[in-house]
């Protein structure tokens, strides 16, 4: 049974793995971005609290997510040869997705005034947004 699985299972190059995370922490940080950007700016308050949480998201990308990113990079390079694609992130990390997903919905349903839940969309999504160039870069450097 185990050889037919692996057998089957859907393989790519760690240079696939690096796109696919690359590629997924830019959409979601685009997206979050857009969301967290649209929400602060139909605020009729204060025109800094974009600049100021755009500001967070790019000191939480310096100091907590491309330390992620690099790790993850690593991890991925050290694959070798093709691999599961599910294996882009490890299963500890898929938890922490589904577990952030929830979270993001919960905040999205929540009673939080909107300026609130669009000032975490948009220091996230910057995060994620700025700390991809750590794997884009490392998909642009692996052959």
């Amino acid at each position: 049974m185990h050889d037919w699985l692996y057998r089957w299972r859907p393989a790519v190059a760690p240079r696939t793995h690096l796109f696919l995370a690359a590629l997924g922490w830019s959409l979601v940080g685009l997206m979050l971005l857009g969301r967290g950007l649209t929400a602060l700016l139909a605020w009729e308050g204060h025109r800094l609290l974009p600049f100021l949480a755009v500001l967070a998201g790019l000191a939480k990308a310096r100091w907590v997510l491309a330390r992620s990113a690099r790790r993850i990079a690593a991890r991925i390079v050290q694959f070798g040869s093709p691999h599961c694609i599910g294996a882009v992130y490890s299963w500890q990390s898929w938890l922490l997705v589904a577990a952030m997903i929830g979270l993001g919905r919960l905040l999205r349903l929540s009673p939080l005034p909107r300026i609130v839940v669009g000032t975490l969309f948009t220091a996230v999504g910057t995060g994620l947004l700025a700390a991809s160039v750590v794997l884009w870069r490392q998909w642009r450097q692996i052959s």
